[in-house]
């Protein structure tokens, strides 16, 4: 493809500017790296739209990336991904058409909060990315750019807000059916989330270099750092190649080793050790994320009822036998008795009852 460049008008377009006949302007609400949003009316169908246009440097292969994005995301129904309504390559300036969505991008709601979140909201916001990545993986594409600034946050009539997925313009299929988009060299995405093969290799990609990108956002939002540091994407690039990820315990007291083994797997260098779907990484996390039951059996109150019983029994056969001379056992015996502390530790034979549990704190004030 000849990589021959034109020039697309850079002049901001202006209130009430018509596009192809049909499209009125509004005002500019957003930049991506390929061009700028606006807020449109669309006149034949009489409803709110968003216009993405592209402007400045234009070439054939950003050209074709433009329509390659329409394309792809047209092809997909789903609440978490963008809908495309329309798109006019032909045009000066070229431009596509998109439901107009009202709310932030992730990237925005980080630089406003600036706090790290508790991974049950981390998991609520990304699992319905998850399940748009599964849907464009099951049909044989990856995005290749996933990341908060490509997240939008769609606020809803009772207020609260759907992330949508949006921003095809690098996506390619897993076969390699599209021709690569881009030039000897390049490196396509953003380099403090995409998957280290992503710098060394265009073969053999998969859903899991996506998987990856969902795990730092992930790892962003429960920490509030990401998992790779660096002053430069190079330096970045190199610290992916050749180290693990930072540990989620290092930023968080309440981050488990479970919770440690997932990102640890979903960040590793290896797409073998990785999860084979987002969905699975959501689901891994809310396992990890889950109380970690002691292996001790649970107490219920007859197990208490019934274990005091006995160890006031055995504590009578002590005393009996000593009081006739015989040894006392070499270790002391705890007496469960209704005054024992609820904090003190219980240790209940795990084969002698098989009965319904109730919370600790309900068994510590029975009686």
């Amino acid at each position: 493809m000849n990589p021959h460049t034109t020039t697309v008008s850079e002049a901001r377009l202006e209130p009430r500017t018509i596009l192809a006949k049909r499209y009125r302007v509004s005002a500019l609400i957003g930049r991506g790296g390929m061009g700028e949003v606006y807020s449109a009316w669309d006149s034949a169908l009489d409803r709110p739209v968003a216009l993405k246009v592209m402007t400045g440097l234009c070439t054939p292969i950003l050209l074709e990336r433009f329509r390659r994005e329409a394309e792809l995301a047209s092809r997909f129904s789903h609440d978490a991904i963008v809908e495309i309504l329309d798109v006019d390559c032909w045009s000066t300036p070229p431009f596509l058409v998109m439901e107009l969505l009202d709310g932030p991008t992730l990237a925005d709601q980080i630089a406003t909060r600036r706090d790290r979140q508790p991974l049950h909201e981390v998991l609520e916001l990304l699992a319905p990315i998850a399940g748009a990545l599964d849907a464009i993986h099951a049909d044989g594409y990856l995005h290749r750019d996933i990341k908060p600034d490509n997240i939008l946050l769609a606020r809803q009539p009772d207020g609260s807000q759907r992330p949508v997925l949006i921003d095809f313009g690098v996506a390619a299929a897993t076969d390699m059916r599209w021709e690569r988009l881009t030039y000897e060299g390049t490196v396509v995405g953003t380099p403090a989330y995409i998957a280290p093969e992503f710098a060394t290799t265009t073969e053999c990609l998969d859903a899991r270099c996506d998987v990856y990108s969902l795990a730092v956002v992930a790892f962003l939002l429960y920490t509030g750092a990401l998992p790779f540091a660096g002053d430069h994407a190079t330096e970045v690039l190199r610290r992916k190649a050749l180290y693990p990820a930072a540990r989620a315990s290092d930023m968080r007291r309440d981050a488990t080793e479970a919770i440690d083994a997932v990102f640890e797997a979903a960040l590793s260098r290896k797409p073998s050790d990785r999860p084979d779907s987002a969905s699975d990484l959501i689901a891994a996390l809310r396992e990890a994320a889950k109380p970690q039951r002691s292996w001790w059996p649970t107490l219920t109150r007859k197990t208490l009822v019934r274990s005091g019983a006995s160890m006031m029994a055995l504590s009578s056969l002590i005393a009996a036998a000593a009081h006739f001379g015989a040894p006392e056992p070499s270790a002391p015996q705890t007496v469960l008795t209704p005054r024992t502390p609820a904090t003190h530790s219980v240790q209940v034979s795990p084969y002698e009852y098989d009965l319904e549990p109730i919370p600790l704190a309900r068994a510590a004030h029975s009686g």
